[in-house]
């Protein structure tokens, strides 16, 4: 999304990763502007024209664990993005962090929302960066 081709991503990154033995790189190069990456079932269905999706009920929380290459890094994490079509996201929620040099674990409690189609199950969004940056994401769970 946006200007997608000033993201760079290596989901087998080994640099200090949070649990196992990788996580996901996200290489930011551009300056200003924004640019973002979703995970969607099925891809590219923006106007909810196809059927897919997640049922998630019973899922009290979405967490991840994130941290900066320099620390001060920005970012929005989203899900539910398709509000549109026979078969939209249920639900949607978003949290903008700010990430030191040090994994993190953030969470949205979405424990009252109806999650029984969640098309749009993640989506990272990097916008007005001073400049080139570098975030890690890891262990991305819907619990």
């Amino acid at each position: 999304m946006g200007d997608h081709t000033s993201l760079v991503l290596d989901p087998a990154s080994t640099d200090a990763p949070h649990g196992g033995t990788h996580c996901l790189r996200v290489d930011y190069r551009a300056v200003g502007g924004w640019a973002g990456v979703v995970w969607q079932d099925p891809a590219n269905d923006w106007r909810g024209e196809q059927a897919g999706g997640w049922d998630l009920r019973g899922a009290r929380r979405l967490s991840f664990w994130a941290r900066g290459a320099a620390g001060g890094e920005r970012l929005t994490v989203r899900f539910g993005l398709t509000q549109t079509g026979d078969y939209r996201d249920s639900a949607q929620g978003e949290l903008a962090v700010t990430l030191t040099d040090a994994w993190q674990q953030f969470s949205l409690d979405v424990a009252d929302l109806d999650l029984s189609r969640v098309k749009t199950g993640f989506c990272l969004v990097i916008a007005d960066a001073p400049g080139p940056l570098t975030v890690y994401l890891d262990d991305v769970v819907w619990e």
